[in-house]
């Protein structure tokens, strides 16, 4: 599974975790997240359908409206957790994207399997 970092405020931190994490692609101070998200799909070979989303902010509703799955975290903005197909119970952690993916996998995979 590939994981990505598409965060909207310029943050040495943010650069920082995403090396220790060895997040490949990273776009970092990007208020419109649908050019970044529209290169990793082309660079990785993707469909919206195949793509899962973690945000929180009302910048993050544009790329929610395209994903397969958007995923809220707790403390999102109201209207974010309008718009996702679930609302994690996690913070963004290692724990927290296995949960994702064995989500992704029961729900998409399996289901199309049927």
């Amino acid at each position: 599974m590939k994981v990505a970092l598409i965060s909207g405020r310029k943050s040495a931190a943010t650069e920082s975790r995403a090396s220790e994490l060895k997040i490949q692609d990273i776009y970092n101070g990007t208020l419109n997240k649908i050019p970044p998200y529209e290169e990793l799909k082309l660079k990785y070979n993707l469909t919206d359908s195949e793509i899962a989303y973690v945000g929180d902010a009302l910048i993050d509703i544009p790329v929610f409206e395209k994903v397969g799955v958007s995923i809220a975290v707790p403390n999102s903005h109201i209207m974010v957790k309008e718009k996702a197909d679930m609302i994690s119970g996690f913070g963004i952690g290692p724990f927290f994207a296995y949960l994702i993916s064995i989500y992704i996998f029961v729900n998409l995979f399996l289901s199309e399997s049927n």
